[in-house]
């Protein structure tokens, strides 16, 4: 239940973009990913319950980078992961030590275009039991 005087609206008319990653002839292949360079190219180990995690990294460079049209990460942007472990969320915020990073085909990327809606609200209510029917982040 909102509290009163909030607003309920649908994901489209809060103002939340869902963008999808890349699937098309330019998706790296195995052969493609490196263990450091340009740009972080996400993995489901990276995204988990209790946000990113990076003991585990795969890079494209700068030129598979630009090849591809969908799935680049702003700051500010939270992930979810769609497929393998469904539910994950993260926050791109300042703390992640990744300037350029890609989501992989089983990811897609919330962002907000409306300023009443923060990214940093936008992540809590994606990690609250509201959203995660019960299996809230581990503390």
């Amino acid at each position: 239940m909102a509290p009163k005087g909030w607003d309920r609206r649908t994901l489209e008319s809060a103002g939340i973009i869902v963008i999808d990653g890349d699937r098309g002839k330019e998706y790296p292949k195995e052969s493609e990913f490196y263990s450091s360079g340009y740009c972080l190219f996400l993995s489901a180990k990276n995204v988990t319950k209790n946000g990113f995690k990076f003991t585990q990294v795969q890079f494209i460079d700068k030129e598979k980078h630009q090849k591809l049209r969908k799935g680049h990460v702003k700051r500010g942007s939270i992930v979810l992961t769609t497929r393998g472990s469904v539910g994950q969320f993260a926050h791109y915020d300042s703390s992640v030590p990744y300037d350029v990073i890609r989501i992989n085909s089983g990811m897609v990327v919330l962002d907000s275009n409306n300023a009443e809606l923060t990214p940093e609200f936008l992540y809590t209510l994606c990690r609250s039991e509201v959203i995660s029917r019960g299996n809230p982040p581990e503390k």
